[in-house]
């Protein structure tokens, strides 16, 4: 067993294998994998041509690069299994920002996969193989450690896992209730209000006798698309994206970024308290709606619609939690028009969607209600969020067995 910096050699039934460490990850060679295999090289595309070989890369990124563009990711998903189908691994990391694979150029270069990902092809290669790759490797590293002198204790990182998962489960169901009482809420005033009113039959269902069904367009709103532009790493403006939509609200996260003129932004920023509404894409995607309430200067992406309303008439608030409510969207998904693997929802389409109109009076009581469940909501998710960022962490730990995790009290970060 050779070992060098940044480079390391381990023999597996009698084939040397490169492993290579870049920011603190261990890469295992591919290209040295199959050298004792028919097929040699080949085998490498032949395995990531498999559909299961993309659903495990994915769940790797998501789980481990939070600069994985997973709306690239799913065109390739949905291409994935057909006889045409062809993914290289230059051709992953280019198209997605992968960082579990990597494709080196020159004489001792190939194909590196991070070890999580080498175990997994090992496996596919051949289960004996696999099983004397990972006793090789474990022996390289537990060669490291003695050298280096890391100690760490399992049982007490096993701990904490555990600990922290069983925490985190009980957030996310917390959460889970929280967000099924606000819908649920949200379907009782906007059916009944808050006034005890009658109820009359309308195009979009019963509401209060008093409320009104009126058409988007007829209450003062604009809609308009946004620019032809794809999302890079650099550019001059932020651009928002169908991935930094969730639960009706815009995340600044993962951004992606255009260059663009003065002029185009002024065309295509985003104001807050404007809504976006996905109106391309997959059925179950096009009716996606949040609104822009965060700070900074942003514009926004063709397949979204920005809707400005006269506040006047009708709270962007109201409309927000109109349009994400299950009812409505339902109404919504009805008017689109669909093609094989795509639907679409003009702007003209949506400004002709009837919206149940109460008073001013009433758009502030909706809208308060909603506000008191959404600050519990965000102030659960926060926790959660703390929670996962620790056990993504500690499993971490357990796997690569560098880092020794001391005993912690999760229910201090829980409260």
């Amino acid at each position: 067993m050779k070992k060098k910096a940044n480079k390391a050699t381990i023999t597996v039934q009698g084939t040397e294998i490169t492993i290579i460490h870049r920011q603190d990850e261990d890469f295992i060679s591919l290209t040295d994998m199959v050298r004792g295999f028919d097929g040699g090289p080949a085998l490498i595309e032949q395995w990531l041509k498999n559909k299961d070989t993309v659903l495990f890369l994915g769940v790797w990124e998501q789980l481990n690069n939070p600069d994985f563009k997973t709306l690239e990711f799913e065109g390739i998903k949905s291409d994935a299994g057909r006889n045409s189908f062809y993914l290289s691994a230059k051709k992953w990391m280019e198209s997605t920002g992968a960082r579990g694979l990597i494709a080196k150029a020159g004489r001792y270069g190939g194909t590196f996969a991070h070890r999580d990902i080498a175990f997994e092809f090992g496996s596919w290669l051949s289960p004996e193989f696999k099983l004397y790759l990972i006793k090789e490797f474990q022996r390289l590293k537990e060669d490291e450690n003695r050298r280096l002198s890391l100690a760490w204790n399992l049982n007490r990182t096993l701990t904490n896992w555990k600990e922290v998962r069983s925490e985190n489960t009980a957030r996310e169901r917390i959460v889970q209730t929280i967000t099924e009482l606000k819908k649920a809420l949200m379907h009782k005033l906007f059916t009944e209000g808050l006034r005890n009113d009658p109820l009359k039959k309308t195009e979009i269902g019963p509401v209060p006798e008093s409320w009104e069904g009126v058409e988007l367009g007829d209450l003062n709103s604009v809609a308009h698309c946004g620019m032809s532009k794809n999302g890079n790493p650099e550019g001059n403006c932020p651009i928002l994206l169908m991935t930094n939509q969730l639960n009706g609200r815009i995340l600044a996260n993962n951004l992606q970024f255009v260059e663009i003129t003065a002029s185009e932004f002024q065309k295509f920023k985003v104001e807050r308290g404007e809504i976006l509404f996905n109106h391309t894409h997959s059925l179950d995607l096009v009716g996606r709606t949040t609104i822009h309430a965060i700070e900074g200067d942003y514009v926004f992406a063709n397949y979204l619609i920005s809707i400005r309303t006269n506040e006047e008439r009708l709270n962007t608030i109201f409309l927000n939690l109109d349009f994400n409510r299950d009812e409505t969207q339902v109404r919504l998904k009805s008017i689109a028009t669909r093609a094989v693997s795509q639907s679409n929802i003009s702007a003209t389409g949506l400004m002709r969607s009837p919206i149940p109109l109460p008073s001013l009076r009433g758009h502030a009581d909706i809208v308060r209600c909603g506000a008191a469940l959404d600050s519990k909501i965000k102030v659960y998710q926060a926790k959660l969020a703390t929670l996962q960022d620790l056990l993504r962490t500690l499993l971490h730990e357990l796997m690569t067995a560098k880092i020794r995790v001391p005993i912690i009290s999760t229910m201090t970060i829980a409260r």
